[in-house]
C-alpha cells in the first residue's frame, strides 16, 4: 500500500514538473516570437549633375542602413558580406535597380527584402529615393522620396526617408493583459517599439475564400479598439486604451501598429516628393 502511494505521489510530482517545464518553454517561445525582417541594402545610385562630395551613393546607403538597424525591426546583411557576394556573382552594388535582379540577389543572400535607392542632383535641388523589393514576389513593397536644396541636407533627408520606409513595416503582436484603461502587449524594446506608437486591436473573423477556386484570400479583421504606448520594457509594453468597440479589447487579441500622418513636419527645407 505504501509503495502504491509513493508511486502515485511520484507520478503527480513528475506531472507537475513536466507541466511547469512546458509552461516555461511556451513562455520563452512567446517572448522570442518577434522576428526581425532580414534585408540587404545596396549602394544608392548617383545621377544628374556633378556632386560636390564624392561617393555620396555609398554614404547615403550607410546612413540608411544605420537607421534601419537602430529601429530594431531589421537584420541587415553586413556590407562586407554583401560586397563579397556581389563580387562572386559579378554584380555591381549600385547597378541592381530592377525588381527581378534584386529578387535574384535576395535569394542568394537569404533575405526577405532588398533595398535600393538613388541620389539625384538637378541644378539647385537634390532628391533621394528608396525602394524596398520583396524577394518572394519581386514586387516593390515600399517606396519613398524626399527633396532638398543642397548636399548638406542629405543626412537629414536620409533620416526622414528611413523613418518613412520603416512605417511601411507595421509591428504586430498580442494583448497579454488588460486592466482598467490600459493593456500590456508582447512587444518591447527588443522589437524596436517607441513610446507614443499607436496600435489598432483586432480579432480575426471569418476566412475570406475565392467563390470559384476556394482559395483563402484573407481573414476578416474585426477592430475592437485602439491604444497608445506609454511605457516600454525589454519584452513587453503598456499602452493607454484610446477607445473600444465591438465587444471591446480582450486578452489574446492581435495588435498592429498604425501610421500617424502629418504629425511632424520635415526639418529644414526637405520636402517629401512623390515617386
Amino acid at each position: 500500500m505504501r509503495l502504491r502511494r509513493s508511486t502515485a505521489a511520484a507520478g503527480r510530482f513528475l506531472g507537475i514538473c513536466l507541466l511547469t517545464l512546458m509552461c516555461c518553454l511556451l513562455a520563452t517561445a512567446a517572448m522570442a516570437e518577434f522576428q526581425r525582417t532580414k534585408i540587404a541594402v545596396l549602394d544608392f545610385e548617383q545621377t544628374g549633375d556633378a556632386f560636390e562630395t564624392k561617393g555620396l551613393g555609398p554614404i547615403a546607403a550607410e546612413w540608411f542602413t544605420t537607421g534601419m538597424v537602430k529601429s530594431g525591426r531589421f537584420d541587415v546583411v553586413e556590407r562586407a558580406m554583401l560586397q563579397k557576394i556581389l563580387t562572386e556573382q559579378k554584380m555591381a552594388a549600385a547597378g541592381i535597380v530592377d525588381e527581378s535582379s534584386a529578387a535574384v540577389l535576395g535569394r542568394i543572400l537569404g533575405v526577405k527584402a532588398v533595398a535600393t535607392g538613388s541620389v539625384i542632383k538637378d541644378r539647385r535641388t537634390i532628391e533621394v529615393n528608396a525602394r524596398v523589393i520583396s524577394v518572394e514576389s519581386g514586387e516593390i513593397i515600399a517606396a519613398e522620396s524626399f527633396r532638398g536644396n543642397s548636399e548638406e541636407e542629405l543626412h537629414g533627408m536620409i533620416d526622414q526617408l528611413t523613418a518613412s520606409i520603416i512605417r511601411n513595416f507595421p509591428l504586430t503582436g498580442y494583448v497579454v493583459k488588460k486592466a482598467t484603461g490600459s493593456v500590456v502587449i508582447d512587444l518591447g524594446l527588443d522589437s524596436g517599439l517607441a513610446p507614443g506608437t499607436e496600435f489598432i486591436v483586432y480579432r480575426e473573423g471569418e476566412v475570406i475564400r475565392h467563390p470559384k477556386t476556394g482559395e483563402v484570400l484573407d481573414v476578416e479583421q474585426i477592430h475592437t479598439g485602439r491604444l497608445r504606448i506609454t511605457k516600454i520594457s525589454k519584452n513587453v509594453a503598456e499602452g493607454k486604451i484610446l477607445g473600444e468597440e465591438r465587444g471591446g479589447i480582450k486578452d489574446g487579441q492581435l495588435v498592429k501598429s498604425v501610421r500617424k500622418e502629418g504629425k511632424k513636419p520635415p526639418p529644414k527645407s526637405a520636402k517629401k516628393s512623390s515617386l
